[in-house]
């Protein structure tokens, strides 16, 4: 369900550059949610161990878009 949700945030991104700010932190709060509330997250499948603070990502969207990508083979 929060791996629908966030899908859907994305495909807002793509299409509504007015509310990107908005549309990032919601990411950024489904992320977390998926990551049982914290914001500190270890990368497990992509990029094996790699730390990332989900609330200090700077590089959007990629960022967010490459710890859903891990979260995805982990079914959160």
């Amino acid at each position: 369900m929060l791996n629908k949700e966030f899908q859907e945030l994305k495909a807002q991104w793509g299409t509504n550059s007015t509310e990107r700010e908005i549309i990032i932190e919601k990411m950024k709060e489904n992320l977390k949610s998926r990551n049982n509330g914290e914001s500190k997250y270890v990368f497990e499948y992509t990029n094996s161990k790699k730390i990332v603070d989900i609330d200090a990502c700077s590089n959007f969207p990629e960022d967010l878009f490459e710890i859903d990508g891990d979260m995805n083979p982990m079914g959160k």
